[in-house]
């Protein structure tokens, strides 16, 4: 009887062989899946951190650039250096004597 059942016992064990190796195979993925998850959710949040950083940064510059209008229109001397850096344009010139529109 030893012998009929010894085929049916390795028949058997191949037949679980293949499932257990899907199994194996299933598991590898999720962990490597989980651990790409963990992963970009970490450098989600150190983006999101910068980000932040930046728009506090230029909040307070914007704050800045205004109080520097405001005080301009109280002491003009300070245009020349709103328009050399760029924040407040150069006024063109205008003449006292415009010239008529050519018809």
């Amino acid at each position: 009887m030893h012998s009929a059942d010894k085929p049916r016992s390795v028949k058997s064990n191949l037949l679980l062989l293949g499932p257990a190796c899907l199994l194996a195979l299933l598991a590898l993925s999720v962990t490597g899946l989980s651990f790409q998850y963990v992963q970009l959710t970490r450098e989600l949040n150190r983006s999101q951190a910068t980000l932040a950083q930046i728009e506090f940064r230029q909040n307070r510059i914007k704050a800045l650039v205004n109080e520097c209008m405001e005080f301009s229109q109280k002491d003009p001397g300070i245009l020349p250096i709103l328009q050399s850096i760029g924040i407040k344009p150069t006024q063109a010139p205008t003449s006292s004597n415009p010239k008529p529109a050519a018809r």
